[in-house]
């Protein structure tokens, strides 16, 4: 099977998952198309990026932001364990920014680069709480949505 019929094939999937319901999704956003996209572009980037064999480690969040707004996810992660963390956003935002923070404030990583697909690795050195700063640095609408899937082994 070639490199895009993987592609389809892992949309449609993810297509069918949600239209039953079974992807964890916020339920007002459920039947929403925007949510529907972020999730689609979700599958992709992670496909993209090499990571299709590499499992969620926590339930993808999909959000809305305002331009030149931030919002901020904690998330417990391992010593050890190679992270993969993904943000995309809709077909109205040009520009989404991760940052990731330990619970001292101190920024361990980060992709600020002009895209709608930002993706953090990082294995971190020891257990705890860390803190991903989503940045909507460029939308052009009212709000955009976005997601973010978390990958580790």
């Amino acid at each position: 099977m070639n490199y895009n019929m993987m592609l389809k094939a892992a949309i449609a999937t993810l297509s069918t998952t949600i239209l039953a319901g079974e992807l964890l999704l916020p339920k007002p956003a459920q039947a929403n198309s925007y949510t529907e996209q972020v999730a689609r572009q979700l599958v992709e980037a992670t496909i993209l990026a090499g990571h299709r064999n590499i499992p969620p480690t926590h339930e993808p969040q999909i959000q809305t932001l305002r331009d030149g707004r931030s919002s901020v996810m904690t998330l417990n992660l391992r010593s050890g364990a190679s992270y993969r963390l993904v943000g995309v956003c809709d077909a109205d935002c040009a520009d989404l920014d991760l940052k990731l923070y330990d619970q001292n404030g101190n920024l361990i990583s980060s992709d600020i680069a002009a895209d709608s697909t930002p993706i953090i690795s990082v294995v971190p050195r020891w257990s705890g709480q860390f803190y991903l700063q989503v940045d909507m640095a460029n939308c052009q609408a009212n709000y955009c949505y976005y997601g973010i899937g978390v990958f580790g082994q």
